[in-house]
């Protein structure tokens, strides 16, 4: 039975962790440490409560699962988080993208919009939205990494601008596809025009960091804000992209190999 509770109560576990996944900028200070364990530990609680209803609520074993690895991705966090160690540090930073992202989908999947079912439609165009759908949460994801490996200073800052060039190539192509090709589907349409929205306004905050940097030291204010906001939409980006990419594969249909251009 649809439950509008469960989908509220996702909303809140996935703003909880985004503001988490944004937090984890000012570890470096032995108070905002705390807070961000302290905050850790709300968000593991909130997961757990999150899993607990899925168990009792949901019929979908699928969805049911996906609680269960949520849960077990908060677990793996409390071990690595408390390490030092430059492997354990990135780990940490790329798990909690994952979470934040299966937070968001699970609240997609809990909404009354996905309950209702799919709205069929048949692709019509090239590129393909379906491998567009498929390739580009994964650029995204890579993108997230080579950022925070940036951050940690694991690699130079050339390979993440080479990649948010592509990033938003990318997000930019299969969005106008899903928008010119589905104008009018329910669900589509206003998750394309997000996900563009969120990669350019990723685009413009990375832009704006490089410039504040130049211009202020590391831990001025405005550098650390800048960069808070551009990790914070760096995770929104991954989920949003992630979110359209689901979208796709649910309700668009491959066009018939015989119609298929040669």
């Amino acid at each position: 039975m649809e439950s509008p509770w469960l989908h509220r109560y996702s909303i809140v576990l996935a703003a909880c962790t985004l503001v988490l996944v944004m937090s984890g900028i000012f570890v470096s200070s032995n108070s905002f440490e705390r807070g961000h364990v302290l905050m850790g530990i709300a968000v593991g609680m909130l997961t757990l409560g999150l899993v607990l209803w899925l168990s009792l609520a949901e019929k979908r074993m699928w969805l049911r699962r996906l609680g269960w690895i949520a849960l077990a991705a908060v677990a793996v966090e409390s071990l690595v988080g408390g390490r030092t160690s430059l492997l354990a540090r990135l780990s940490h930073a790329y798990l909690a993208l994952l979470f934040f992202s299966t937070t968001v989908a699970i609240a997609v999947f809990t909404s009354r919009r996905w309950n209702q079912g799919p709205e069929p439609v048949q692709e019509n165009g090239r590129p393909l939205m379906r491998s567009l759908a498929l390739v580009a949460p994964f650029l995204v994801l890579c993108q997230a990494a080579l950022g925070t490996a940036f951050r940690h200073k694991a690699v130079s800052l050339a390979p993440h601008i080479l990649g948010a060039m592509v990033v938003a190539l990318v997000t930019l192509v299969l969005c106008m596809c899903a928008i010119q090709q589905c104008p009018g589907h329910r669900s589509l349409r206003p998750a394309a025009a997000s996900a563009m929205g969120i990669t350019f306004a990723q685009v413009f905050l990375g832009v704006t960091v490089l410039t504040v940097e130049a211009m202020f030291a590391e831990n001025a204010p405005p550098t650390v804000i800048t960069i808070v906001a551009h990790v914070g939409t760096g995770a929104m980006t991954l989920a949003a992209t992630l979110v359209l990419g689901v979208l796709i594969r649910r309700n668009v249909y491959p066009k018939p190999e015989s119609t298929m251009e040669p």
